[in-house]
């Protein structure tokens, strides 16, 4: 009996501790994020907890929302609106760079913006599927009622306002991660990671993407001045290197200036 219980005893504190080490595994080692920090004059990034929206100028289009956060209400997204004299209504797209609750969670509460989702993860943000990594497979679909308007495709181009929103195809932490590039500066969702480096004070950057066999696409190239590889707990992804050194903001959700 005794043993039996303690068999159990194992099983259970397994279970409960393999989701918290694949978390802390995926965020450990970030830089902290820092809310309202601005890019090339016309990103601001907002911190909804461990998670980071961004929001554009977009000109005569108002104003475009990269990831809707993991609040349902949207409250630190709409606090940033209204330090700008803006209100929902003044947010005319948002662009989700995957389908996990974190990063769609606020999309109701901008009603009059259009939903932009890549077409492979369409149903997840709809919530008629479920994750399928080994962290997020836990959890069932999601409930939001979130509807994509405008479903993209691969090295497609949007024109919203003033800026041109470049569409990359970024499979591996889900089949629909995406990347988005708007004039020059990079938004890559959860498809990267950044380890900070004491010695050099700047960031190892490190990317997400499913091998060949899974997503179609040729194998990522890899870079010697990469030292660190993280393993992406949200998929079955490989990682691969890149000798990128971002000066960025950091946490679930990365955008960096590139060029």
């Amino acid at each position: 009996m005794k043993r039996t219980l303690l068999v159990a005893s194992l099983i259970l504190l397994v279970l409960i501790l393999t989701p918290v080490i694949l978390f802390v595994s995926a965020f450990s080692g970030n830089s902290p994020v820092k809310d309202r920090e601005s890019y090339a004059s016309f990103v601001t990034t907002v911190k909804d907890g461990f998670v980071n929206s961004f929001l554009v100028n977009a000109g005569n289009g108002g104003l475009v929302l990269i990831d809707a956060g993991k609040d349902t209400n949207a409250l630190a997204i709409l606090s940033a609106l209204k330090e700008r004299g803006k209100s929902s209504k003044d947010v005319s797209a948002i662009f989700l760079t995957h389908g996990h609750p974190d990063h769609i969670s606020g999309v109701k509460a901008f009603p009059s913006a259009h939903v932009y989702a890549m077409e492979a993860d369409v149903a997840l943000v709809e919530g008629k599927v479920g994750s399928a990594g080994p962290m997020t497979r836990l959890f069932p679909p999601n409930k939001l009622g979130i509807k994509v308007t405008d479903a993209l495709k691969d090295d497609q181009v949007v024109k919203i306002g003033n800026r041109s929103i470049r569409v990359i195809a970024a499979p591996g932490h889900t089949p629909g991660s995406a990347v988005f590039i708007i004039d020059g500066v990079v938004f890559l969702g959860d498809s990267a990671g950044c380890q900070y480096q004491r010695r050099s004070r700047s960031c190892s950057f490190h990317l997400f993407r499913q091998p060949r066999s899974e997503s179609g696409l040729a194998p990522a190239p890899r870079s010697k001045t990469e030292t660190h590889r993280k393993r992406d707990p949200g998929s079955s992804s490989r990682p691969y290197r890149s000798g990128l050194r971002p000066q960025a903001s950091f946490g679930s959700g990365i955008a960096l200036k590139a060029f």
